[in-house]
Formats: structure tokens, sequence, C-alpha cells
């Protein structure tokens, strides 16, 4: 929500008051929805619904009406009343049916306990998540189809706020409509993941060096940690586990279908992804039906949610140390590349173990992963293609 300029007409300036006053009611109403709080979500909602009617009535009032035909004033009524009209949208249309199932619509629906998440809370969440996703970005697009640069210097600033804020909220209402449609068919059932961790101490187009590995199996919901490796033991291939273009060979060489730790040469993600699983099964024997790739950076960000964490060697891991730590540290204090694997996996292990008890704050955790996920520190792959083609496009996808 925009934050109003004064303007010397007083009817634009209620406008404006009326249209802050919504954007301290929509904060107020998103941290309602994050604690899952019903009543206090309600409330702000009809506080921010009574506002945005009160500027959207007087922006259509007739003194406006008249000067919106006035050449470049007209422009400048237009730009607000369109934004006005978006918000108002958003406010009737697109919060409602989260508001809806606040109760049930916070942090902790996502987050395991006991190493469970909740496949059928996801799943009823779904079409209210997708309604409002609807909403926000159709009103993103009317308000993005405004000039800004054409705009008066008063009305520029809130214009930018406006796209920049209801483009954000677009964007993470789509990604959650995203998955909340694809995390129940990734949960439910018997499935086996296969978790990369790219290092980026040593860079690779999608991020870092794939330098370890492990093993996610979920069954209905249940997900627990199974076997780890690291990416060298599955380094110099003799012969290719898949077809290689002339293209890749020229650019990447046959690394990119002969070593574990170079698969993603590729900007490509899930092509990476895909050369990944195929070495893993000629290596290891072990199928799996997708990859999640994550870095040291998003462990760090993890870490601000679930707390610190001790390794058997007493190193305290903590949010502000995990990257110095797993970049640098570690190779300092254990030159041996099988000691560096070990600690590699007894952090991720501890990390991982704690995210799925549910340990620690859930808000943080989930804000940490939306983080990392719009820093392109995570992404996802399945094998599945109408899967994979519902989040084509996304961040998460780790495309090209």
């Amino acid at each position: 929500m925009p934050q109003w300029a004064p303007t010397p007409t007083s009817s634009f300036s209620s406008a404006r008051d009326d249209l802050n006053a919504a954007t301290t009611q929509a904060t107020a109403l998103q941290d309602a929805l994050t604690a899952g709080d019903g009543p206090r979500a309600t409330s702000a909602l009809a506080a921010m619904q009574a506002n945005v009617d009160s500027a959207d009535s007087t922006l259509g009032s007739p003194i406006f009406s008249i000067a919106a035909k006035v050449p470049f004033v007209g422009k400048n009524i237009a730009a607000v009343r369109t934004v006005t009209t978006a918000v108002k949208d958003i406010a009737d249309n697109g919060l409602p049916p989260l508001v809806d199932v606040a109760s049930e619509f916070n942090a902790k629906t996502f987050n395991p306990q006991g190493g469970t998440i909740d496949v059928a809370a996801i799943e009823k969440l779904a079409p209210n998540v997708k309604q409002s996703s609807g909403v926000i970005n159709a009103a993103a697009k009317q308000i993005n189809s405004i000039d800004a640069d054409s705009l008066l210097g008063a009305v520029q600033k809130p214009v930018r706020d406006a796209q920049d804020k209801i483009g954000s909220a677009a964007d993470i209402a789509a990604r959650a409509s995203i998955a909340s449609a694809i995390a129940p068919g990734m949960l439910n059932g018997k499935h086996r993941y296969l978790l990369l961790f790219q290092n980026n101490a040593e860079i690779r187009a999608t991020g870092g060096l794939p330098g370890a590995w492990a093993i996610l199996t979920v069954n209905d919901g249940k997900i627990a940690l199974g076997e780890q490796g690291n990416g060298g033991s599955m380094g110099d291939l003799p012969d290719d586990v898949t077809s290689i273009s002339d293209e890749e060979l020229e650019l990447f060489g046959p690394g990119l279908v002969r070593d574990f730790r170079n698969i993603n040469f590729t900007p490509d993600f899930p092509r990476a992804a895909s050369i990944g699983t195929k070495i893993l099964k000629q290596e290891r024997d072990i199928a799996v039906d997708g990859v999640v790739s994550l870095d040291p950076v998003t462990l760090s960000y993890i870490l601000k949610g679930t707390g610190p964490i001790t390794l058997p060697d007493g190193t305290v891991l903590t949010d502000s140390n995990a990257v110095d730590v797993l970049l640098n540290s570690v190779y300092v204090n254990y030159p041996d590349g099988k000691e560096q694997d070990a600690f590699f996996a007894d952090a991720t292990d501890q990390i991982l173990a704690k995210v799925l008890d549910g340990a620690g704050d859930p808000t943080k955790v989930l804000s940490a992963l939306t983080r990392a996920t719009n820093e392109r520190r995570v992404a996802v792959w399945s094998k599945d293609k109408a899967t994979q083609s519902q989040r084509a496009g996304t961040a998460l996808a780790g495309g090209s």
C-alpha cells in the first residue's frame, strides 16, 4: 500500500489520509494472517475496506470527474483513481478468501510437526489461495499499466510505491498458490527426493558446486533424512550417463554428464537436476522423484528461525556465522576431504532435524525459505512433467 503525499486540495488530502490509514490496516491484517488470528484479521479487513471505500468515494466525486478531463491534471487524477480501484478490488475480493481461512492459514500450516506436514490442511487452503492470487495479480497488472514517469512529482512516488508493493504481493501470492497446488502431489504417497547442497565456495552456473547430497524420504507427509554423501564420490566417471548435445559439449565439456560436481555447469537447473538423478541411479542405485537444491546461505537463514545448533566437535552454528563456517572455517580446520564431508553431514542432519521437528519460530523459518527462494538459492525439480510445468517460469524452478 502506498503512502500518499499531501496536495493543496482538501478532498485529495482526505483521500490520501484514507489510503494511508488503509496501509496501516493492511499491515495489521498481514500480522493477523501470519498469526492465524481470525477475529483480528476480520476486524483489520473491515477497517481497511471502510477506508478504501471512503477514498474511492472521494475520488469518484463530481469535482474529480470534472478535473479528470483537464489534459495534464486529468492524467494524474486518473492514475490515483486506478490505484484506488485496484486496491479496492484487492480489499473486496482478494483478501476475504484468506481471511475466511485465517484460523488455519498461518506459518504453522506449512511447518512440520514431528517430521510430518499436514497435507490435508494445505489442500484445503489451495482454492482460497488461488482465488486471492488471481485478484492480486490482476490488480498488479492494472497498476503497472500506469506510466509513473509522466506524472507530477507528488503523484509519482506513491504510484511507484503501489506498483512495487502490490507487485511484490502478487509475486508472493502466486508462489503461495503454486506451492499449495503442487505440495500435496509431492507429499502424498511415497517419494524420494535428492537434496542437493550447492557450495558457494566454488561457483557454478546455478550457484555453487554440488559438494554434498542427501536423500529425503516422504511417506504421506512424513519426511525423513536418509542416506548422505559427497559429490566427489561420484566424479570423474568414464562414460556419459546421458546424451549431451554438441552445444553443451562445446560450452561445458564432457564433465557435465560425467561428474556429479559439474552437473550445474549449465544454468538450466532442470537439466542439471535430471543429470544428477541419472548419476545417482547409476552410481548408488538410488532412484528419486525429484531434486531440491539449496546453499549454505539458505541454511544460515533457516538457523535464524530454528535457533543455533551444536555439532559433535563443539562448533556452535548460528545464523550469523554459518556462512563463514561452512564456506571457510571447515576447510581450514579439516583439510581431509572425508572429515569435511562428515562436518557437512552433521550440520545438515541437525538443521533439517530441527526444521522437521517444527523447532523454533515457524514464521521465521517460512520467511527464511521465501527469502532464499527470492534470491534463487532454492530450486526444485520434479520428474513429473505436470508438477514441473506448474512451477515453470518461477524462481523455484531454477530455469535458465
